[in-house]
């Protein structure tokens, strides 16, 4: 004679399904996070090489006005 086993409580099977989509959610979160640190990563680069850009065209094209004085 077999032995049926047991049901799972629906509440167990319930709180397993939310486990479940938690750690999809905080897998798709993670890989948002990384996306969004190298997206400042690139920007700061572009910051620091328009600054840098910036500078080194002042520094070769003086304003004409200051000579004046």
């Amino acid at each position: 004679m077999a032995v049926d086993p047991t049901p799972p409580h629906p509440e167990r099977v319930r709180l397993e399904s939310l486990i479940g989509i938690a750690e999809k959610r905080a897998g798709r979160a993670a890989e948002k996070r990384r996306s969004a640190e190298r997206e400042v990563d690139d920007a700061l680069d572009a910051l620091e090489t328009a600054s840098r850009n910036l500078r080194q065209w002042i520094a070769a094209n003086p304003d004409p006005q200051g000579e004046l004085l």
